[in-house]
């Protein structure tokens, strides 16, 4: 089971709750209209989405890390596409590898019968 922090789903829903309450007073269009109901449950799938983000995190090994630091001793560790902080000098770095598969055709396939399926598929075939 994983722990949420209810307080803070509580107060992002009432912020919530308020701030398009306010919106709808001032325009009076229904569009601007949200009950506590809604505006909880998009408070819940935030931290939901928040705690997934957080978990892809953890598995890809993304740290983040003074620039020299990453020059120095993970210059061959892919980065995060713009992540690069210039006030702090820091970028989030992937030290984990993901592992990329790539199915190649076999020589056999390329020649005549799969040897897999036992057709002229060229090797792109998914059978076992």
């Amino acid at each position: 089971m994983k722990n949420y922090n209810l307080h803070e789903i509580m107060s992002n829903a009432w912020r919530m709750f308020r701030t398009y309450r306010k919106m709808y007073e001032a325009r009076h269009d229904a569009m601007w209209l949200l009950t506590f109901s809604e505006a909880l449950k998009k408070a819940w799938a935030a931290a939901k989405a928040a705690v997934e983000k957080a978990a892809k995190i953890a598995a890809a090994g993304i740290v983040r890390m003074h620039y020299s630091q990453y020059k120095n001793e993970y210059s061959n560790c892919q980065t995060v596409e713009g992540s690069y902080d210039k006030k702090t000098k820091t970028i989030e770095v992937m030290t984990k590898v993901a592992r990329v598969f790539e199915r190649r055709p076999s020589v056999t396939a390329i020649r005549g019968l799969c040897p897999r399926c036992h057709t002229y598929c060229y090797g792109d075939c998914m059978a076992r």
